[in-house]
Protein backbone atom coordinates (compact mmCIF):
# COMPACT_ATOMS: atom_id res chain seq x y z
CA UNK A 1 0.00 0.00 0.00
CA UNK A 2 1.12 3.57 -0.58
CA UNK A 3 0.49 7.15 -1.52
CA UNK A 4 -0.28 8.12 -4.93
CA UNK A 5 0.23 11.57 -6.29
CA UNK A 6 -1.95 12.51 -8.96
CA UNK A 7 -2.96 15.91 -11.16
CA UNK A 8 -5.90 17.27 -12.78
CA UNK A 9 -6.64 20.98 -13.15
CA UNK A 10 -5.00 22.56 -16.46
CA UNK A 11 -1.56 22.61 -17.32
CA UNK A 12 -1.26 25.83 -16.61
CA UNK A 13 -2.53 25.61 -12.92
CA UNK A 14 -2.81 22.05 -12.41
CA UNK A 15 -4.03 20.66 -8.86
CA UNK A 16 -2.37 18.08 -7.06
CA UNK A 17 -4.43 14.94 -5.31
CA UNK A 18 -3.11 12.48 -2.76
CA UNK A 19 -5.18 8.89 -2.85
CA UNK A 20 -4.61 5.82 -0.93
CA UNK A 21 -3.84 2.72 -3.28
CA UNK A 22 -3.06 -0.72 -2.59
CA UNK A 23 -1.48 -3.31 -5.01
CA UNK A 24 -2.35 -6.15 -5.63
CA UNK A 25 -2.41 -9.40 -8.84
CA UNK A 26 -5.26 -10.37 -10.86
CA UNK A 27 -6.49 -14.31 -11.24
CA UNK A 28 -3.58 -14.62 -13.98
CA UNK A 29 -0.74 -12.73 -11.65
CA UNK A 30 -0.81 -9.71 -13.55
CA UNK A 31 0.08 -6.90 -11.16
CA UNK A 32 -2.62 -3.85 -10.64
CA UNK A 33 -3.41 -1.35 -8.57
CA UNK A 34 -6.84 -0.67 -6.53
CA UNK A 35 -7.62 3.40 -5.01
CA UNK A 36 -9.00 2.39 -1.44
CA UNK A 37 -9.96 6.29 -1.32
CA UNK A 38 -8.94 9.73 -2.34
CA UNK A 39 -7.16 11.85 0.73
CA UNK A 40 -8.09 14.82 -0.97
CA UNK A 41 -6.05 17.77 -3.04
CA UNK A 42 -2.31 17.82 -1.57
CA UNK A 43 -2.26 21.48 -0.43
CA UNK A 44 -5.15 21.32 2.01
CA UNK A 45 -4.23 18.49 3.32
CA UNK A 46 -0.26 19.80 4.18
CA UNK A 47 -2.03 23.08 5.34
CA UNK A 48 -4.39 21.41 7.78
CA UNK A 49 -1.80 19.70 9.23
CA UNK A 50 -3.70 15.82 8.28
CA UNK A 51 -0.46 15.17 6.93
CA UNK A 52 1.25 15.70 9.91
CA UNK A 53 -1.17 13.93 11.84
CA UNK A 54 -1.70 10.80 9.89
CA UNK A 55 2.40 10.09 9.59
CA UNK A 56 2.26 10.46 13.43
CA UNK A 57 -0.17 8.07 13.98
CA UNK A 58 0.93 5.65 11.49
CA UNK A 59 4.67 6.38 13.27
CA UNK A 60 2.74 5.58 16.97
CA UNK A 61 1.50 1.67 15.20
CA UNK A 62 4.85 1.01 13.62
CA UNK A 63 7.66 -0.56 15.51
CA UNK A 64 10.03 0.14 12.50
CA UNK A 65 9.75 3.69 11.95
CA UNK A 66 10.69 6.81 14.19
CA UNK A 67 9.05 9.97 13.59
CA UNK A 68 10.86 13.57 14.58
CA UNK A 69 8.91 16.43 14.77
CA UNK A 70 11.96 19.12 13.82
CA UNK A 71 9.99 21.67 16.14
CA UNK A 72 9.82 19.45 19.42
CA UNK A 73 11.70 16.19 19.16
CA UNK A 74 15.35 16.89 20.00
CA UNK A 75 18.61 14.69 20.37
CA UNK A 76 19.93 14.01 23.66
CA UNK A 77 23.39 13.15 25.37
CA UNK A 78 25.88 11.04 22.88
CA UNK A 79 27.75 7.84 24.81
CA UNK A 80 30.82 6.13 23.70
CA UNK A 81 29.92 2.90 22.28
CA UNK A 82 32.82 1.64 19.32
CA UNK A 83 35.97 1.29 21.84
CA UNK A 84 33.58 -0.49 24.50
CA UNK A 85 31.78 -3.10 22.59
CA UNK A 86 35.90 -4.03 21.09
CA UNK A 87 37.00 -4.20 24.73
CA UNK A 88 34.07 -5.71 26.21
CA UNK A 89 34.22 -9.01 23.50
CA UNK A 90 37.96 -9.32 24.04
CA UNK A 91 37.46 -8.74 27.74
CA UNK A 92 34.91 -11.77 27.71
CA UNK A 93 37.01 -13.66 25.05
CA UNK A 94 40.36 -13.67 27.55
CA UNK A 95 38.76 -14.55 30.60
CA UNK A 96 40.18 -11.50 32.26
CA UNK A 97 36.22 -11.76 34.23
CA UNK A 98 36.98 -15.13 35.25
CA UNK A 99 40.28 -14.64 36.70
CA UNK A 100 39.47 -11.62 38.74
CA UNK A 101 36.11 -13.42 40.28
CA UNK A 102 38.48 -16.20 41.41
CA UNK A 103 40.88 -13.85 43.40
CA UNK A 104 37.92 -11.88 44.37
CA UNK A 105 36.72 -15.52 46.42
CA UNK A 106 39.89 -14.78 49.03
CA UNK A 107 38.54 -12.06 50.14
CA UNK A 108 35.57 -10.77 51.94
CA UNK A 109 34.24 -7.99 49.87
CA UNK A 110 30.99 -6.76 49.14
CA UNK A 111 31.87 -4.46 45.81
CA UNK A 112 32.45 -5.87 42.18
CA UNK A 113 36.51 -6.64 42.06
CA UNK A 114 35.77 -7.26 38.18
CA UNK A 115 33.84 -4.53 37.66
CA UNK A 116 35.99 -1.92 39.22
CA UNK A 117 39.31 -2.80 37.15
CA UNK A 118 37.30 -3.67 34.63
CA UNK A 119 36.02 0.09 34.35
CA UNK A 120 39.81 1.78 35.06
CA UNK A 121 41.37 -0.67 32.01
CA UNK A 122 38.91 0.19 29.67
CA UNK A 123 39.60 4.11 30.85
CA UNK A 124 43.17 3.08 30.30
CA UNK A 125 42.69 2.48 26.85
CA UNK A 126 40.14 4.76 25.61
CA UNK A 127 40.70 7.78 27.70
CA UNK A 128 43.67 7.71 30.74
CA UNK A 129 42.55 9.80 33.30
CA UNK A 130 42.94 9.92 37.25
CA UNK A 131 41.28 7.61 39.80
CA UNK A 132 38.54 10.44 40.87
CA UNK A 133 37.95 11.45 37.18
CA UNK A 134 37.59 8.51 35.89
CA UNK A 135 33.85 8.50 38.70
CA UNK A 136 32.98 11.13 36.50
CA UNK A 137 34.16 9.88 32.98
CA UNK A 138 32.10 6.55 33.47
CA UNK A 139 29.05 8.65 32.39
CA UNK A 140 30.27 8.83 29.53
CA UNK A 141 29.58 4.70 28.42
CA UNK A 142 26.68 3.68 27.16
CA UNK A 143 25.31 1.18 29.29
CA UNK A 144 24.48 0.86 33.31
CA UNK A 145 27.42 -1.71 33.96
CA UNK A 146 29.04 0.66 35.90
CA UNK A 147 26.93 2.98 37.98
CA UNK A 148 27.67 0.90 41.11
CA UNK A 149 31.32 1.69 40.75
CA UNK A 150 32.26 4.06 43.38
CA UNK A 151 35.97 6.04 43.89
CA UNK A 152 36.55 3.90 47.09
CA UNK A 153 35.88 0.87 45.06
CA UNK A 154 38.78 1.43 42.36
CA UNK A 155 41.20 2.40 45.13
CA UNK A 156 40.21 -0.62 46.79
CA UNK A 157 40.80 -3.25 43.12
CA UNK A 158 44.59 -1.18 42.82
CA UNK A 159 45.17 -3.22 45.96
CA UNK A 160 43.80 -6.21 45.45
CA UNK A 161 45.67 -6.37 41.81
CA UNK A 162 49.18 -5.45 43.74
CA UNK A 163 48.61 -8.07 46.25
CA UNK A 164 48.04 -10.97 43.73
CA UNK A 165 49.78 -9.72 40.92
CA UNK A 166 52.00 -12.84 40.55
CA UNK A 167 48.49 -15.15 40.57
CA UNK A 168 46.66 -12.58 37.69
CA UNK A 169 49.95 -12.69 35.29
CA UNK A 170 50.51 -16.71 35.80
CA UNK A 171 47.10 -17.41 34.61
CA UNK A 172 46.79 -14.91 31.81
CA UNK A 173 50.35 -16.12 30.52
CA UNK A 174 48.74 -19.74 30.44
CA UNK A 175 45.87 -18.15 28.62
CA UNK A 176 48.21 -16.40 26.31
CA UNK A 177 50.39 -19.81 25.64
CA UNK A 178 46.90 -21.84 24.80
CA UNK A 179 45.09 -19.28 22.62
CA UNK A 180 47.96 -18.04 20.37
CA UNK A 181 50.87 -20.56 20.64
CA UNK A 182 51.34 -23.72 22.03
CA UNK A 183 55.06 -23.09 22.17
CA UNK A 184 56.93 -19.98 22.78
CA UNK A 185 60.85 -20.32 21.88
CA UNK A 186 61.32 -16.84 21.56
CA UNK A 187 61.24 -13.91 24.62
CA UNK A 188 61.82 -10.80 24.46
CA UNK A 189 63.22 -9.05 27.18
CA UNK A 190 63.92 -5.04 27.70
CA UNK A 191 63.44 -2.26 30.36
CA UNK A 192 62.36 1.11 30.87
CA UNK A 193 62.32 3.72 34.26
CA UNK A 194 58.66 5.10 35.12
CA UNK A 195 59.24 8.11 36.78
CA UNK A 196 57.09 9.83 40.05
CA UNK A 197 56.53 13.47 40.71
CA UNK A 198 58.74 13.04 43.85
CA UNK A 199 61.54 13.08 45.65
CA UNK A 200 60.25 10.54 48.19
CA UNK A 201 62.36 7.41 48.36
CA UNK A 202 61.29 4.29 49.65
CA UNK A 203 62.30 0.70 49.22
CA UNK A 204 60.89 1.08 45.30
CA UNK A 205 61.32 4.49 44.45
CA UNK A 206 65.24 5.03 43.94
CA UNK A 207 67.22 7.47 42.21
CA UNK A 208 68.95 6.14 39.33
CA UNK A 209 69.71 6.12 35.45
CA UNK A 210 66.75 7.85 33.66
CA UNK A 211 66.36 6.40 30.22
CA UNK A 212 63.97 10.05 30.05
CA UNK A 213 66.20 12.44 31.51
CA UNK A 214 64.22 12.93 34.92
CA UNK A 215 66.85 12.92 37.56
CA UNK A 216 64.94 15.30 39.29
CA UNK A 217 62.45 12.20 40.09
CA UNK A 218 62.51 9.11 41.85
CA UNK A 219 61.58 6.36 39.84
CA UNK A 220 60.88 2.09 39.87
CA UNK A 221 62.40 0.31 36.83
CA UNK A 222 60.56 -2.08 34.89
CA UNK A 223 61.62 -5.37 32.85
CA UNK A 224 59.21 -6.44 30.12
CA UNK A 225 58.70 -9.78 28.99
CA UNK A 226 57.41 -10.22 25.34
CA UNK A 227 56.23 -13.26 23.62
CA UNK A 228 57.75 -13.36 19.78
CA UNK A 229 53.65 -13.14 18.82
CA UNK A 230 54.29 -9.61 21.03
CA UNK A 231 52.16 -10.33 23.42
CA UNK A 232 53.18 -9.77 27.05
CA UNK A 233 53.86 -12.44 29.33
CA UNK A 234 54.63 -10.37 32.28
CA UNK A 235 56.98 -7.70 33.76
CA UNK A 236 58.65 -7.04 37.07
CA UNK A 237 59.53 -3.92 39.25
CA UNK A 238 62.91 -3.16 40.53
CA UNK A 239 64.13 -0.71 42.68
CA UNK A 240 64.71 2.92 40.58
CA UNK A 241 68.53 2.00 41.16
CA UNK A 242 68.73 -1.33 39.64
CA UNK A 243 71.36 -2.55 37.32
CA UNK A 244 69.48 -3.97 34.30
CA UNK A 245 71.93 -6.92 34.30
CA UNK A 246 70.96 -7.83 38.05
CA UNK A 247 67.39 -8.25 36.80
CA UNK A 248 67.45 -11.09 34.72
CA UNK A 249 67.71 -13.80 37.11
CA UNK A 250 64.49 -12.98 38.72
CA UNK A 251 63.03 -12.68 35.03
CA UNK A 252 64.02 -16.38 34.36
CA UNK A 253 62.87 -18.10 37.43
CA UNK A 254 59.69 -16.41 36.57
CA UNK A 255 59.58 -17.99 32.99
CA UNK A 256 60.16 -21.37 34.02
CA UNK A 257 58.38 -20.83 37.48
CA UNK A 258 55.38 -18.82 36.14
CA UNK A 259 54.91 -20.66 32.26
CA UNK A 260 56.92 -23.73 32.10
CA UNK A 261 59.18 -22.63 29.55
CA UNK A 262 62.11 -24.05 29.78
CA UNK A 263 63.84 -23.85 26.07
CA UNK A 264 63.59 -20.85 25.29
CA UNK A 265 65.70 -17.93 23.89
CA UNK A 266 66.01 -15.06 25.78
CA UNK A 267 66.69 -11.53 23.15
CA UNK A 268 67.78 -8.64 25.11
CA UNK A 269 70.06 -5.58 24.13
CA UNK A 270 73.58 -4.84 25.63
CA UNK A 271 72.05 -3.35 28.55
CA UNK A 272 72.16 -6.95 30.47
CA UNK A 273 75.62 -8.27 28.65
CA UNK A 274 77.99 -9.73 31.20
CA UNK A 275 79.57 -12.53 31.66
CA UNK A 276 77.56 -13.26 34.94
CA UNK A 277 74.53 -12.83 33.50
CA UNK A 278 75.39 -14.98 30.76
CA UNK A 279 76.34 -17.66 32.28
CA UNK A 280 73.06 -17.17 34.67
CA UNK A 281 71.06 -17.40 31.53
CA UNK A 282 73.00 -20.73 30.67
CA UNK A 283 73.14 -22.16 34.11
CA UNK A 284 68.88 -22.19 33.83
CA UNK A 285 68.97 -24.19 30.97
CA UNK A 286 67.73 -21.43 28.66
CA UNK A 287 69.63 -19.85 25.73
CA UNK A 288 70.16 -16.10 24.63
CA UNK A 289 70.53 -13.90 21.64
CA UNK A 290 72.42 -10.54 23.00
CA UNK A 291 73.97 -7.24 21.51
CA UNK A 292 77.48 -7.19 21.38
CA UNK A 293 79.26 -4.17 21.78
CA UNK A 294 81.83 -4.56 19.22
CA UNK A 295 84.36 -1.73 19.48
CA UNK A 296 84.78 -3.13 23.34
CA UNK A 297 86.74 -6.61 22.11
CA UNK A 298 89.70 -7.35 22.50
CA UNK A 299 92.18 -5.32 19.79
CA UNK A 300 93.38 -8.89 18.42
CA UNK A 301 89.39 -9.98 17.11
CA UNK A 302 89.11 -5.78 15.09
CA UNK A 303 90.68 -7.13 12.18
CA UNK A 304 88.89 -10.25 11.70
CA UNK A 305 85.69 -8.04 12.15
CA UNK A 306 86.13 -5.24 10.19
CA UNK A 307 87.72 -7.69 7.34
CA UNK A 308 84.26 -6.45 5.00
CA UNK A 309 85.13 -8.70 2.38
CA UNK A 310 85.23 -12.19 4.45
CA UNK A 311 81.35 -11.66 5.03
CA UNK A 312 78.72 -13.79 2.74
CA UNK A 313 76.36 -11.27 1.06
CA UNK A 314 72.39 -12.05 1.94
CA UNK A 315 71.17 -8.99 -0.02
CA UNK A 316 71.64 -6.12 -1.70
CA UNK A 317 72.28 -4.31 1.61
CA UNK A 318 73.02 -7.10 4.13
CA UNK A 319 75.88 -9.27 4.82
CA UNK A 320 76.54 -11.43 7.36
CA UNK A 321 79.62 -13.89 9.40
CA UNK A 322 80.09 -16.02 12.28
CA UNK A 323 82.99 -16.42 14.54
CA UNK A 324 84.07 -17.48 17.70
CA UNK A 325 85.40 -15.00 20.58
CA UNK A 326 86.39 -16.27 23.45
CA UNK A 327 84.21 -19.60 23.50
CA UNK A 328 81.30 -17.59 22.72
CA UNK A 329 79.52 -17.35 18.59
CA UNK A 330 79.15 -14.40 17.53
CA UNK A 331 77.08 -13.20 14.63
CA UNK A 332 78.35 -10.62 12.95
CA UNK A 333 76.03 -8.08 10.43
CA UNK A 334 77.58 -5.16 7.92
CA UNK A 335 74.56 -2.93 6.34
CA UNK A 336 75.23 0.05 3.80
CA UNK A 337 71.91 1.62 5.20
CA UNK A 338 72.97 1.25 8.68
CA UNK A 339 76.35 2.58 7.64
CA UNK A 340 75.63 5.74 6.21
CA UNK A 341 72.68 6.27 9.30
CA UNK A 342 75.23 6.01 11.80
CA UNK A 343 77.68 8.33 10.42
CA UNK A 344 74.59 10.56 9.93
CA UNK A 345 73.70 10.80 13.43
CA UNK A 346 77.51 11.09 14.53
CA UNK A 347 77.68 14.03 12.46
CA UNK A 348 74.73 15.45 13.80
CA UNK A 349 76.02 14.53 17.56
CA UNK A 350 79.27 16.35 16.31
CA UNK A 351 77.59 19.75 15.55
CA UNK A 352 75.62 19.89 18.96
CA UNK A 353 79.30 18.99 20.49
CA UNK A 354 80.51 21.83 18.88
CA UNK A 355 77.94 24.29 19.56
CA UNK A 356 78.67 23.36 23.34
CA UNK A 357 82.42 23.62 23.28
CA UNK A 358 81.95 27.08 21.44
CA UNK A 359 79.63 27.92 24.56
CA UNK A 360 81.98 26.64 27.16
CA UNK A 361 78.81 24.31 28.17
CA UNK A 362 81.43 22.11 30.05
CA UNK A 363 78.78 20.55 32.47
CA UNK A 364 77.07 19.14 28.97
CA UNK A 365 80.33 17.49 27.84
CA UNK A 366 79.85 14.83 30.60
CA UNK A 367 77.16 12.79 28.60
CA UNK A 368 78.90 9.84 27.42
CA UNK A 369 77.90 10.29 24.08
CA UNK A 370 79.95 13.56 24.04
CA UNK A 371 82.69 12.48 25.90
CA UNK A 372 84.02 9.77 24.20
CA UNK A 373 84.72 12.20 20.94
CA UNK A 374 86.69 15.07 23.38
CA UNK A 375 90.02 15.74 24.57
CA UNK A 376 91.29 17.59 27.58
CA UNK A 377 93.91 20.08 26.95
CA UNK A 378 94.98 21.97 29.72
CA UNK A 379 91.46 23.56 30.81
CA UNK A 380 90.48 23.70 27.51
CA UNK A 381 88.36 20.80 26.00
CA UNK A 382 88.34 20.18 22.07
CA UNK A 383 87.29 17.84 19.49
CA UNK A 384 89.47 14.39 19.35
CA UNK A 385 89.37 13.72 15.48
CA UNK A 386 91.28 10.56 16.21
CA UNK A 387 88.75 9.16 18.09
CA UNK A 388 85.99 10.49 15.56
CA UNK A 389 88.21 8.15 12.99
CA UNK A 390 87.94 5.18 15.51
CA UNK A 391 84.63 5.26 15.74
CA UNK A 392 83.86 5.89 12.23
CA UNK A 393 85.65 2.66 11.48
CA UNK A 394 82.85 0.58 13.30
CA UNK A 395 80.01 2.11 11.13
CA UNK A 396 77.55 -0.36 9.15
CA UNK A 397 78.98 -3.07 11.33
CA UNK A 398 76.70 -4.78 14.48
CA UNK A 399 77.20 -8.15 16.21
CA UNK A 400 75.31 -10.63 18.74
CA UNK A 401 75.97 -12.97 21.01
CA UNK A 402 74.15 -16.54 21.20
CA UNK A 403 74.12 -19.76 22.96
CA UNK A 404 72.15 -21.02 20.80
CA UNK A 405 74.27 -23.34 18.07
CA UNK A 406 71.08 -24.14 15.55
CA UNK A 407 69.85 -20.83 13.97
CA UNK A 408 71.50 -19.62 11.29
CA UNK A 409 73.08 -16.13 11.35
CA UNK A 410 70.49 -14.36 9.22
CA UNK A 411 67.34 -16.24 11.72
CA UNK A 412 69.54 -14.46 14.62
CA UNK A 413 69.62 -11.39 13.00
CA UNK A 414 66.18 -11.51 12.31
CA UNK A 415 64.91 -12.47 15.82
CA UNK A 416 67.21 -10.01 17.28
CA UNK A 417 65.14 -7.46 14.52
CA UNK A 418 61.97 -8.45 16.68
CA UNK A 419 63.38 -6.96 20.00
CA UNK A 420 62.01 -3.55 18.50
CA UNK A 421 59.01 -4.65 19.28
CA UNK A 422 59.15 -4.41 23.04
CA UNK A 423 60.91 -0.61 22.78
CA UNK A 424 57.70 0.47 20.54
CA UNK A 425 55.28 -1.37 23.79
CA UNK A 426 57.40 0.96 26.29
CA UNK A 427 56.30 4.13 23.59
CA UNK A 428 52.46 2.66 23.72
CA UNK A 429 52.69 2.19 27.60
CA UNK A 430 54.00 5.48 28.23
CA UNK A 431 51.74 7.20 25.59
CA UNK A 432 48.81 5.30 24.44
CA UNK A 433 48.27 4.14 28.45
CA UNK A 434 49.63 7.16 29.87
CA UNK A 435 51.60 4.75 32.70
CA UNK A 436 53.89 7.71 33.86
CA UNK A 437 53.84 9.61 35.82
CA UNK A 438 52.91 7.92 38.86
CA UNK A 439 50.76 10.00 41.22
CA UNK A 440 49.96 7.12 43.65
CA UNK A 441 52.04 7.41 46.62
CA UNK A 442 52.16 4.03 48.75
CA UNK A 443 53.81 0.73 47.23
CA UNK A 444 51.06 -0.79 47.02
CA UNK A 445 48.77 1.39 45.35
CA UNK A 446 51.73 2.15 42.85
CA UNK A 447 52.24 -1.75 42.22
CA UNK A 448 48.35 -1.75 41.44
CA UNK A 449 48.32 0.99 39.33
CA UNK A 450 51.56 -0.79 36.83
CA UNK A 451 49.33 -3.63 36.82
CA UNK A 452 46.31 -1.83 35.97
CA UNK A 453 48.62 -0.79 32.86
CA UNK A 454 49.89 -4.15 32.49
CA UNK A 455 46.41 -5.73 31.99
CA UNK A 456 45.26 -2.71 29.65
CA UNK A 457 48.64 -3.46 27.25
CA UNK A 458 47.85 -7.24 27.43
CA UNK A 459 44.45 -6.82 25.99
CA UNK A 460 45.74 -3.97 23.56
CA UNK A 461 48.55 -6.70 22.58
CA UNK A 462 46.05 -9.00 21.68
CA UNK A 463 43.70 -7.35 19.53
CA UNK A 464 47.01 -6.13 17.35
CA UNK A 465 47.54 -9.62 17.10
CA UNK A 466 44.40 -10.21 16.15
CA UNK A 467 43.92 -7.80 13.49
CA UNK A 468 47.07 -8.91 12.16
CA UNK A 469 46.25 -12.32 11.87
CA UNK A 470 43.50 -11.31 9.84
CA UNK A 471 45.27 -9.35 7.35
CA UNK A 472 44.38 -6.01 8.78
CA UNK A 473 47.37 -4.08 9.84
CA UNK A 474 46.41 -0.35 10.67
CA UNK A 475 48.40 1.86 13.15
CA UNK A 476 47.29 1.19 16.05
CA UNK A 477 46.46 5.22 17.20
CA UNK A 478 44.42 4.88 13.48
CA UNK A 479 41.98 1.75 15.33
CA UNK A 480 41.66 4.50 18.42
CA UNK A 481 40.51 6.92 16.50
CA UNK A 482 38.03 5.55 14.19
CA UNK A 483 36.56 3.49 17.21
CA UNK A 484 35.94 6.78 18.54
CA UNK A 485 34.01 7.46 15.67
CA UNK A 486 31.52 5.05 16.56
CA UNK A 487 28.88 6.51 19.48
CA UNK A 488 25.34 5.56 21.07
CA UNK A 489 22.87 8.86 20.52
CA UNK A 490 20.12 9.52 22.25
CA UNK A 491 16.57 10.58 20.84
CA UNK A 492 13.80 11.42 22.38
CA UNK A 493 10.49 11.16 20.73
CA UNK A 494 7.67 12.34 22.34
CA UNK A 495 6.92 9.24 25.01
CA UNK A 496 9.96 7.36 24.05
CA UNK A 497 13.23 8.01 24.30
CA UNK A 498 15.76 5.81 21.51
CA UNK A 499 19.45 5.41 21.88
CA UNK A 500 20.02 4.45 18.20
CA UNK A 501 24.14 4.18 16.72
CA UNK A 502 26.35 6.18 14.47
CA UNK A 503 27.20 4.95 10.98
CA UNK A 504 29.91 1.20 11.36
CA UNK A 505 31.89 1.31 7.99
CA UNK A 506 35.14 1.58 6.15
CA UNK A 507 38.27 0.84 9.09
CA UNK A 508 35.41 0.24 11.83
CA UNK A 509 33.12 -2.42 9.89
CA UNK A 510 36.43 -4.28 8.86
CA UNK A 511 38.08 -4.11 12.73
CA UNK A 512 34.53 -5.68 13.96
CA UNK A 513 34.91 -8.08 11.11
CA UNK A 514 38.02 -9.34 12.21
CA UNK A 515 37.61 -9.50 15.81
CA UNK A 516 34.36 -11.27 15.06
CA UNK A 517 32.10 -9.06 16.87
CA UNK A 518 28.64 -8.42 15.19
CA UNK A 519 27.31 -5.04 14.70
CA UNK A 520 24.99 -3.82 16.50
CA UNK A 521 21.30 -3.37 15.51
CA UNK A 522 20.67 0.35 14.50
CA UNK A 523 18.42 0.96 17.37
CA UNK A 524 20.18 -0.40 20.30
CA UNK A 525 17.50 0.51 23.07
CA UNK A 526 14.20 1.54 23.08
CA UNK A 527 12.07 2.86 26.31
CA UNK A 528 9.01 4.59 27.14
CA UNK A 529 9.60 8.22 28.87
CA UNK A 530 6.83 8.81 31.80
Amino acid sequence: MFIKRTRGGSKEKPIYYLQLVQSYRDESGKPKHRVICTLGREEDLINSGTIDSLAQKFAELSDKFILLDKEKDSLGYTYLLGPLLIWDTLWKRLGIEEILNQVKKNYHIQFNFSKAVKLMVFNRLMDPQSKLSITRWKEKLYGQEFQEVELQHLYRALDLLAENKEKIEKRLGKRTLTLFKPEVKLVFYDLTTIYFESQIVDDLRRFGYSKENRTDCTQVVMGLVLSDHNIPLGYELFPGNTWEGHTVGKVIQKLKRDFSLDKVILVGDKGILSKNTLEEIEKAGCEYIVSAKLPKLKKKYEDEILDRDSYTPVNEDLRVKEMEVEGKRVILGYSEKRRARDEEIRKALLEKLEKRIGEKSSSQLVKPSYRKYVKFKEWEVEIDQKKVEEASLWDGYFGYYTSNQELTPEEVIGAYKLLWQIEESFRCMKSTLDIRPVYHWTPKRIQGHIMLCFLSFYILRVMQYELKEKGLDIPIERVMESLDEIRAVEIIDRNKRFLVRTAIENDNAQIFRALGIKIPKFILSETVVE
